[in-house]
């Protein structure tokens, strides 16, 4: 995007004009500040489609003074809102503001300094000065906006994997669903409520294939919004038969540690989805064996179809604290 501060007003010559002070002295007023360029993250906006057909932005410009040194009003600013997660950074790349707060204004380029009206430049050699300041120019600036969600929990797994099924059961979030890949291509979040002093956000991440780290599929673009998450819940649909889940679940593990080796800390959870595909339990008995025995614990079926697994996963959810130093949940180096 490209954006640009209001310039500042341009100051006045003016002189006092009255019946019986004919020779008042200078009096013209200051020209406001220009306006500001604002950016302030909020919780109802979750991208940046509203600023695509809106790259170039200019600021308001402030007015000129006034007779009686009236100052001119300063430019209105620019106050551009944006999600939670939002990287601010130059063309070349240089972070310049990280947006993990919401409501928290930061002026990215400020407006030019309105200009000095004659009132300023009497002395006492030239008492009735016609000059005044121009105001000056504002600042312009190239900068790219790279939004990174920010979520306690991340729903990791393959396209069709049925996570976004389960974020809208689990918080009637509604994002798109079909059985065809990519469904998701944008982030979705949803908000599970625990009571009224605790919310968890959850964050559905588009689907991610082999070589994702490299850029195939989908790619880098939305392995960076994991990153952001505090907890990772891979959902991983036992029903296929070309892999095993124990094999879906190495091939995501090795994804995202090759993006990011950092997300090996994460506390981690599996959730094997469409249970009701395997109504046997002997088979779904079977497919636990392909996973060490240490995964187990980690483990739950859940039919978002049938609704059953739901309740053990929410008490899960419910008793993880994202921000305890002792997490209920393993981390994802652990389970190597």
């Amino acid at each position: 995007m490209t954006l640009s501060s209001g310039k500042g007003g341009d100051g006045i010559v003016s002189f006092r004009r009255e019946k019986f002070i004919p020779k008042g002295g200078p009096d013209g007023g200051d020209g406001g500040d220009g306006g500001n360029i604002v950016l302030i993250a909020r919780r109802n906006r979750t991208n940046l489609i509203h600023l695509n057909s809106n790259r170039i932005i200019r600021g308001n410009n402030g007015i000129k003074g006034g007779p009686a040194r009236l100052s001119g009003a300063r430019g209105v600013d620019i106050v551009i809102e944006i999600p939670i997660g939002t990287l601010v950074k130059t063309s070349n790349h240089v972070l310049i503001h990280d947006f993990n707060e919401p409501d928290k204004p930061f002026v990215l380029i400020r407006g030019g300094k309105g200009g000095r009206g004659n009132y300023h430049f009497r002395t006492s050699t030239q008492k009735a000065p016609r000059i005044a300041e121009k105001g000056l120019p504002g600042k312009e600036i190239k900068v790219l906006l790279e939004l990174k969600s920010i979520a306690d929990i991340g729903l990791v797994g393959f396209p069709n994997a049925g996570k976004s099924t389960l974020l809208s059961v689990l918080t009637r979030a509604h994002p798109k669903t079909a059985a065809y890949p990519f469904t998701t291509l944008n982030p979705h979040l949803g908000a599970y409520t625990i009571d009224s002093l605790r919310t968890l956000i959850l964050a559905d991440i588009p689907g991610i294939i082999e070589d994702a780290h490299l850029g195939k599929g989908l790619g880098l673009q939305f392995l960076r919004h994991i990153e952001r998450t505090k907890m990772l819940l891979f959902v991983i649909d036992c029903s296929v038969t070309d892999q095993t889940p124990y094999q879906t679940f190495t091939v995501l593990r090795k994804e995202l540690l090759a993006y990011n080796l950092d997300m090996q800390e994460k506390p981690t959870l599996i959730v094997l989805a469409k249970a009701d595909l395997l109504p046997n339990l002997a088979q779904q008995k079977a497919l636990l064996g392909t996973f060490p025995t240490a995964y187990v614990p980690q483990i739950i079926f859940i039919s978002s179809f049938q609704r059953t697994g739901l309740t053990e996963l929410r008490e899960i959810l419910v008793k993880w604290n994202p921000n305890s130093s002792m997490p209920l949940l393993t981390t994802l180096k652990t389970l190597a």
